[in-house]
């Protein structure tokens, strides 16, 4: 025992010396990042959970919970800048992460030599996991309050105790602080812990009022503050169609087949899982994760049918926290099926697990390569850099500016800019009804002199937005600056 957990935590090391070396230009990001670095500056700053606007005044940040950017803000006590104070606090996360999947998958496997160990490798190689820990996302955190959560649920399934309730709920709620996705883990505790006790309903409900006590205290103060509880939209109205099927279909694939060289190379990590997992019977341990995992998975299917599935296949990040609880429970079955079997099984049952670890850290390997040249995202050097951010950080503070790529803006200049009206939205692919309408306020704050536009050659983000040519049919324009990467415009004189 004393061995496996030596070669635990240099497989833990090892990750995170990785994840290090990944990320020695700073942690990546991407748009959402500059939301979490902006609000995290400024409660460093003592100006409270706000961000920069367009017109200068500071306005309530309402679409993201708060839990990711204080903990960023905590990590900014060390005198780091944000990229750097991120790639900290998401290695640590990494650690943390991988160290309580090892326990887990140790106690559900009724400590069985070689599940800890095998989480980790594997984990370790997840192209999803790598990426948000090296990403400057929500994520990392939220998986560790859920394993957290996880540790405390089935622990009490051994030994229940009131504290250990607690402490769970206590994690399922900062989760729902961290990424409201957090809400599927409320129902699945609130089961795990009924079970267990004589006063089933009862203890239930109090797992259920505390651990939503935290996100319900935090809209509440949205609402007293800002007049609405979110600026999130929750519900589309795009229908239903076959290409959204196929769009879900892919998406809840991509976390576990990831990027293969080959078809076959993409099929046979999802194959020899589903092999190992339909090897070994369940256990009574596997009950908290096999819960939380379909409470999650049910989640997810109900925001495919609500809201538009092609804005979920962006990134596989959405499934991170799903793949490792069940890589930790298939460790545990595999560590199980071998230690119950003869030696014929448990040297077939290994095999399986060592292709299995070979072909994720090969995947993992060709994608940590093309890591600082393809993900760093706004991170990269052309953006750190960039003569038209610099153009920005110098230009009149009540200058409204108009961009096609307000997120390094916020970051590096550290002003609020407005995105160009866009032709379609975002998050649901459909018409925006109000692209006239403001491209009508863009025309006339340009005739006025209110505001320039800063339009940059190429962007991170996929916006339908209107080109140059479009805006310059809008009314005529005037080049005031022109950089590198893009160029600074006015309305021309009439």
């Amino acid at each position: 025992m004393r061995l496996e957990t030596a070669a635990v935590a240099l497989a833990i090391g090892a990750a995170v010396r990785s994840l290090w070396t990944m990320t020695s230009r700073g942690a990546a990001w991407f748009a959402d990042g500059d939301i979490y670095i902006a609000t995290a500056r400024r409660l460093r700053a003592g100006l409270g959970f706000t961000i920069p606007s367009p017109l200068g005044a500071p306005a309530p940040e309402l679409r993201f919970p708060p839990g990711f950017p204080f903990a960023l803000h905590l990590a900014l006590a060390s005198g780091a800048g944000a990229l750097e104070a991120a790639r900290g606090l998401n290695a640590a996360l990494l650690a943390a992460n991988l160290a309580l999947a090892a326990w887990l998958a140790r106690r559900w496997s009724a400590r069985a030599p070689g599940a800890a160990l095998a989480v980790v490798v594997l984990a370790s190689a997840a192209v999803d996991a790598l990426f948000v820990h090296a990403t400057i996302l929500s994520e990392p955190l939220f998986i560790f309050l859920t394993l957290l959560a996880l540790a405390f649920l089935s622990s009490d399934a051994e030994r229940p105790k009131a504290w250990k309730a607690a402490a769970a709920a206590l994690a399922v709620g900062l989760s729902v602080l961290v990424r409201f996705a957090g809400v599927a883990w409320i129902p699945a505790g609130a089961l795990l812990v009924a079970r267990k006790r004589r006063g089933g309903v009862r203890d239930a409900t109090a797992f259920a009022l505390g651990a939503g006590a935290p996100i319900g205290l935090w809209l509440l103060h949205n609402r007293g503050a800002a007049g609405r509880f979110t600026s999130r939209e929750w519900f589309y109205t795009s229908p239903w169609t076959s290409a959204n099927a196929r769009f879900a279909k892919e998406t809840l694939l991509t976390w576990a087949t990831q990027d293969g060289a080959s078809p076959w190379a993409r099929a046979l990590p999802p194959f020899l899982a589903a092999a190992l997992l339909a090897a070994a019977p369940s256990a009574a341990e596997e009950e908290a994760p096999l819960v939380f995992a379909l409470a999650y998975a049910a989640f997810m299917a109900a925001m495919l049918c609500v809201t538009e599935p092609a804005m979920l296949t962006e990134s596989s990040r959405y499934f991170a926290p799903l793949h490792l609880i069940l890589l930790a429970v298939l460790a545990a079955r595999a560590a199980r099926l071998s230690r119950r079997r003869g030696a014929a099984a448990r040297a077939c049952v290994w095999t399986l697990a060592a292709v299995l670890a070979a072909s994720q850290l090969r995947q993992a390997a060709r994608w940590r390569d093309r890591f600082p040249d393809a993900a760093l995202g706004y991170a990269a050097a052309r953006w750190k850099n960039s003569a038209l951010v610099a153009w920005a950080k110098e230009a009149p503070s009540d200058a409204v500016v108009y961009t096609n790529a307000a997120a390094p803006l916020l970051v590096y200049a550290q002003r609020g800019a407005a995105l160009l009206p866009q032709k379609t939205r975002l998050d649901t692919g459909a018409s925006n009804p109000g692209y006239d309408g403001e491209l009508r306020e863009l025309a006339a704050a340009l005739r006025e002199r209110r505001a320039v536009l800063l339009l940059f050659d190429e962007s991170e983000d996929s916006y339908d937005m209107p080109s140059r040519r479009e805006l310059e049919d809008l009314l005529p324009l005037k080049t005031l600056a022109r950089t590198p990467d893009g160029a600074v415009l006015a309305a021309a004189a009439p």
